[in-house]
């Protein structure tokens, strides 16, 4: 049997969501790569609004003529040595898988058989590339690495790779965030290269908005105005609709207008919870056996759903500080003021404004009116309510 909805992991083709704005937007800014005429980009978006999908599409659709993307996941890269061995290996993978140039990953692969004092000999006489390449390689055999070299080596491959085999990359780094603990001279680094980089095209994407945002307009960042900004918003009513619709159409269940409006209500667009609703809707009808749904089908879904994400929103809650958790509790209750917060879990509301303002540049919390406070994810919001209002 087809499955209608898919989740936990990124999606194409019919499972993705709309984004048909985005994806015109995004294709347009890397149309000029072949040519040298390089744009680089920032997506800026919460988690669950559908990023990762976003680039695996534009993987896909992105014209083949001697571009070729690649996607690098930074999410739980610990230290610059990791990244760079992580980063070099990806380029030269999608290098090969795109060309089907086997011929050059077998002679690094035969050329680092050698001999250590071999390697460092011959160097000189190879190709740019290959040398870039086989050079970082003879630097992690050494007994002191400089980290930074490494770093600065392995971002500097794909240029040189694509210089010399004459071809261009479109690398688009998923979850950027996690590499700025590096600080500003890395990003200083990084901007150099990017800067001068003429066959490569960089996309950023990253789920701490306020902390990406800052790289771009912080007069004090390196990389102040020097990105193309494509925000990743949730979805609107019509594109929640459709699909719900055409995706149980697909396994021959109707669902009435009522219900698809609930749909989108409680997952308030957010295309992983959309999913994962649908997902959560389509297996209790084959239980049923029934191939209309109505309201309370989608009602008894959804809280389905928040008990399912019951041991992700466990561990994402036990990152924080015992502070942090009684704002959060309070203000999933309803508590969306400092003053109420403060009366609710009995703190001086002087204790309050450097946390509120630590998780609203985690993108925990937002203010979204002057003075009022909520969380960025409404169904955390709701697991929080339903967990701990009673208690």
């Amino acid at each position: 049997m087809e499955q209608p909805f898919i989740v936990g992991r990124p999606v194409t083709g019919k499972y993705f969501i709309d984004r048909e704005k985005e994806i015109k937007q995004l294709l347009a800014i890397l149309s000029g790569t072949s040519k040298g005429s390089i744009n680089n980009v920032i997506l800026l978006g919460l988690r669950r609004t559908g990023k990762s999908s976003l680039l695996l599409t534009i993987k896909k659709k992105i014209a083949k003529n001697k571009v070729i993307p690649l996607i690098f996941d930074a999410y739980g890269i610990s230290t610059k040595e990791r990244f760079g061995k992580a980063f070099i290996n990806t380029v030269l993978q999608a290098y090969v898988d795109e060309t089907s140039d086997k011929a050059y990953k077998k002679r690094i692969k035969k050329f680092l058989s050698e001999k250590f004092d071999k390697l460092v000999e011959k160097i000189s006489d190879l190709d740019i590339g290959f040398a870039e390449y086989v050079n970082f390689q003879i630097k992690l055999k050494e007994s002191k690495i400089n980290e930074d070299e490494l770093l600065e080596e392995a971002l500097q491959y794909p240029e040189k790779c694509g210089k010399n085999k004459n071809v261009s990359f479109v690398i688009m780094i998923d979850e950027f965030q996690e590499l700025l603990k590096w600080g500003e001279d890395f990003l200083k680094m990084f901007r150099k290269l990017v800067q001068t980089q003429k066959h490569v095209a960089y996309v950023l994407s990253g789920s701490a908005p306020t902390i990406m945002k800052e790289m771009i307009y912080d007069t004090r960042s390196p990389f102040y105005k020097q990105l193309v900004e494509i925000r990743i918003n949730k979805l609107d009513q019509r594109s929640v609709s459709s699909f719900i619709q055409k995706r149980l159409k697909s396994v021959k269940i109707n669902i009435d207008q009522s219900a698809v409006d609930l749909v989108f209500q409680l997952s308030r667009g957010f295309p992983d919870y959309v999913q994962r609703l649908g997902l959560q809707i389509f297996l209790d009808t084959l239980e049923t056996n029934r191939h209309l749904v109505v309201q309370s089908d989608v009602q008894n879904a959804y809280s389905e759903m928040i008990l399912k994400l019951d041991p992700d929103f466990s561990n994402h809650f036990g990152t924080f500080s015992d502070l942090e958790k009684e704002i959060l509790i309070a203000l999933s209750g309803g508590f969306d003021n400092p003053a109420k917060i403060a009366a609710e879990i009995r703190k001086p509301a002087s204790t309050l404004p450097k946390t509120l303002m630590r998780l609203m540049n985690q993108d925990i919390v937002e203010r979204y009116r002057d003075g009022r406070y909520r969380l960025t994810d409404p169904i955390f919001s709701d697991w929080l309510s339903r967990r701990y209002s009673s208690l």
